[in-house]
């Protein structure tokens, strides 16, 4: 089954999700024994609006994931930037729901590895790794410094507070912590009020600067270490087609002028240059998971 998604809701998506870091990495599937205590992992109904849950069990002890291409929980599980992923393409287009209890006590540090599990053992998942030359961005600091605001003190959030509190899909716990986020004339207004550089660098890696001629990975090589209030006013064609697919080999300069604005008015830009990685190819994946 391939599910597709229009551009609103990819929009949505990946301000959701941002692009997260799992802990622990394993080199073969096989070595992946702690499981969820009980886990339902289906492939994602093709008509039915996603809920935009995305419960990954660190905070809350439960699982609760709505419409995730199999791309996107790859790169969850394995800690894997969009570039080293290596698989067919159906990957970024087929989405599933998965729901699951991490078992009481499990170590947040184990939860990639139950997720190892599940793909391994519902999936059928065999992959390998090699060598291989990245091209990346950097993202930098402009001549004359950053031009950056240092967070106001604020309340801890929680993903189940923020998810009450948001008020449908304009205010959203992710990653990174809460984002506002605004559409109107073809423009997605971001706030993030505490963000650091490397969170920003991942959120850009995420979703976007994966399609076409723009996917590559984003490297924090600014230096700064604390948090700080980001805002983005982003055109939604610099964001993701309805039907992205996993990036190719290549890339060349980030394609919305409105995204490299928007960065330096912060005092950012984005460098490219290469780098010696390692790339994840699948060698075996079924397109649907073995029956609940």
């Amino acid at each position: 089954m391939r599910v597709r998604i229009g551009r609103a809701t990819a929009i949505i998506y990946w301000t959701v999700l941002g692009v997260f870091s799992a802990v622990a990495q394993t080199k073969t599937t096989e070595t992946a024994t702690p499981s969820f205590e009980v886990a339902s992992v289906r492939i994602s109904d093709e008509v039915r609006r996603p809920t935009g849950e995305r419960f990954w069990g660190e905070t809350t002890g439960r699982v609760s994931l709505e419409h995730i291409p199999l791309s996107y929980l790859l790169m969850h599980v394995y800690d894997l930037r969009p570039d080293q992923l290596s698989g067919p393409a159906w990957l970024a287009v087929d989405y599933v729901d998965i729901h699951a209890t991490v078992p009481a006590g499990a170590p947040k540090e184990q939860i990639p590895l139950m997720f190892q599990s599940v793909l391994a053992e519902r999936f059928k998942l065999r992959f390998h790794r090699q060598p291989y030359t990245a091209r990346v961005y950097d993202l930098v600091l402009r001549k004359g410094g950053p031009k950056l605001k240092a967070p106001l003190p604020s309340e801890p959030q929680t993903e189940t507070a923020a998810k009450a509190a948001g008020g449908g899909d304009q205010e959203i716990m992710t990653k990174f912590g809460i984002s506002k986020m605004t559409i109107a004339d073809g423009i997605v207004h971001y706030e993030y009020p505490a963000m650091t550089m490397s969170d920003l660098a991942e959120f850009l890696s995420g979703g976007l600067l994966r399609d076409g001629p723009t996917a590559m990975s984003v490297l924090d090589a600014t230096g700064l270490l604390g948090p700080y209030d980001v805002l983005m006013d982003i055109s939604a064609s610099d964001f993701p087609r309805p039907s992205f697919a996993l990036p190719p080999e290549g890339a060349s300069e980030p394609s919305g002028a409105s995204l490299l604005d928007s960065l330096h008015k912060m005092g950012l830009d984005l460098v490219r240059r290469e780098t010696q990685s390692e790339k994840f190819v699948i060698d075996h994946i079924d397109p649907a998971p073995t029956p609940n």
